[in-house]
């Protein structure tokens, strides 16, 4: 939060004393900068693989999404590159798997936020190939489950996605997310 100082007194410069110029009132004027979230997905596969409806899901979720934070969405083309990438992340890192920690949707936006909060507003998601998760990034990174069942690398990217918005909505207090 940041104080503004604003001058609610005479106007114009002329022959006045700094004294006489300065005697009217000054009033405290406080404004809160926004900080932007941004939450980065590492994916492991094509941009145009998978189904056109999967795509136009994610695009509908990050659209959703912009107004409070920026999506970035970085496909890479193998697990080598996935392991490079991780070991430069700054932030918060989770990594999907199945084998990982099962939340709830109120959990996951605790656990996100808190993330947003320790991580400098910057939150990454890693999603593995077809073959899953290297064990590097396993060991490196917080594990979280979408779910005890397998999907897709594409499912799981959009799954994700709602639930980041899901998220959000949670912390709005919105109707969205219905116990």
């Amino acid at each position: 939060m940041a104080l503004l100082l604003a001058f609610a007194g005479k106007t114009g410069f002329g022959r006045q004393s700094a004294s006489s110029m300065f005697s009217g009132k000054f009033h405290k004027v406080f404004f809160q900068t926004k900080l932007s979230l941004t939450t980065n997905i590492f994916i492991v596969g094509k941009r145009s693989g998978g189904e056109t409806w999967i795509a136009e899901g994610c695009q509908e979720y990050e659209k959703r999404l912009s107004s409070g934070m920026v999506i970035n969405t970085n496909f890479l083309k193998s697990n080598d590159e996935l392991i490079k990438a991780s070991k430069q992340l700054k932030g918060v890192v989770f990594a999907l798997d199945e084998h990982g920690k099962s939340l709830t949707s109120p959990e996951f936006s605790s656990m996100l936020y808190g993330g947003y909060q320790d991580g400098g507003a910057v939150v990454s998601f890693i999603i593995g190939g077809y073959d899953g998760l290297p064990d590097e990034i396993k060991r490196r990174h917080s594990l979280v489950s979408l779910s005890k069942m397998t999907w897709t690398h594409q499912m799981a990217r959009l799954l994700l996605l709602e639930q980041i918005y899901r998220a959000s909505e949670i912390k709005k207090g919105s109707a969205y997310h219905k116990e």
